[in-house]
């Protein structure tokens, strides 16, 4: 996401663009009439700095207590804090805490003007120069802006002090500004000026690349988009979703009903085809049934082979005719003779003997399974379509 900077002063509003970690200043503010459309905020952060020239400092003892107490008792005293201003927005930070009290920076600007510059070019963060001022070590920055020379003192805890003077800067304002820093002045490795050679913008703005500028996301009464053109822009793509779901409904209905019409087709088409199925099978089956019930000996078949083969001297006691054959219980002088003549038999399939013979006086009492074959099929003279003529 690209990062605009705009850096309000008593003259106006200067702006810059960051690229690659490197603040490079702007011609001209971005679009018309100096206003930035909301359409192109969405694709950029936009940071306003406010600098030294307008803003009121306050360093201030409070007891200790949470942040959101804090705040609110800072909301309170910020008009009597800062009684030039005229209902001010500020911003602040705990310098220091200890036990029984903690020390607070306060930052305070005039809220109309600063509100004004942030509306027009749709800023989401408004930060106090003072505050982008931070080092790894104890540091002080020298550099001028207008008619003023600013000396700013800033360690990795950020801002330390600052104070400013009627330009040109002597060096006894420098040792003088030093002096004020008490203890800190022993710590001091470096001092930066920037006023030999003007830098191509402010050495504060470098520092928006470096620091957490969450804190100074822009509150409800900072906001900075259109709230009617934002209800509008919902409006309409609340509407163009209800019409595109409604759209899309009727052509899913339209969907449901043609694919219901053509499951009933495919399923009027499968029962027929079942039915069908269904009657080619029992036909198949009768024929099958019937084409084996012409083949299977009857009862009288059965008796005829058994009256034709038997010898004299051998009885049926017991006979049951089965699908294909004969059980039978007989009764013979000769056992082996009676089963050889009826393997002998043409009409005879199989003969098992089931069990041993038993004696009983001259005779023998045994069982036989026999298989009778099938009669041949007669074969009518009609079926040939030839006629015999008559004697």
């Amino acid at each position: 996401m690209k990062t605009r900077l705009f850096y309000v002063h008593g003259q106006g509003v200067d702006p810059y663009m960051v690229k690659d970690a490197q603040v490079v200043p702007q011609d001209v503010l971005p679009g018309a009439d100096n206003r930035i459309s909301i359409i192109d905020s969405l694709f950029c952060r936009n940071i306003l700095v406010i600098s030294k020239e307008l803003l009121h400092y306050r360093r201030e003892r409070y007891p200790p207590t949470s942040a959101k107490n804090l705040s609110g008792i800072i909301a309170n005293d910020v008009t009597d804090l800062f009684p030039m201003l005229n209902a001010p927005d500020f911003h602040y930070r705990v310098f220091e805490s200890q036990r029984g009290y903690s020390v607070v920076d306060i930052w305070a600007w005039p809220s109309q003007l600063i509100r004004g510059h942030a509306q027009a070019l749709r800023c989401n963060y408004v930060i106090p120069e003072d505050a982008l001022f931070t080092s790894v070590e104890p540091e002080v920055t020298i550099y001028t802006h207008a008619l003023f020379d600013y000396a700013v003192a800033h360690d990795s805890r950020g801002f330390i002090g600052s104070r400013t003077f009627v330009h040109p800067l002597r060096q006894t304002d420098i040792d003088l500004f030093l002096h004020g820093l008490g203890g800190f002045r022993q710590d001091v490795r470096r001092i930066n000026s920037y006023l030999e050679q003007k830098a191509p913008y402010p050495p504060s703005l470098i520092q928006t690349t470096r620091i957490n500028i969450k804190p100074f996301k822009t509150t409800k009464q900072h906001s900075l988009t259109e709230v009617t053109l934002l209800y509008r822009l919902a409006s309409y793509a609340v509407i163009g979703y209800v019409a595109w779901a409604w759209f899309s409904i009727r052509q899913i209905d339209g969907t449901i009903t043609l694919m219901e019409d053509k499951i009933k087709k495919v399923d009027n088409q499968v029962n027929f085809l079942a039915n069908l199925k269904s009657k080619d099978e029992t036909t198949k089956i009768a024929d099958e049934l019937q084409k084996r019930i012409a083949h299977v000996p009857t009862p009288v078949d059965c008796l005829d082979v058994l009256a034709g083969v038997l010898s004299d001297g051998t009885y049926v006691n017991q006979l049951n005719i089965t699908y294909g054959g004969i059980e039978a219980a007989l009764t013979s002088p000769d056992p082996a003779g009676t089963i050889k003549a009826l393997n002998a038999s043409r009409s005879v399939q199989s003969v098992q003997l089931k069990g041993e013979p038993q004696k009983d006086a001259q005779d023998y009492r045994f069982r036989l399974s026999i298989g009778i074959r099938a009669p041949a099929p007669s074969v009518e003279a009609s079926n040939t379509g030839v006629s015999t003529p008559k004697q």
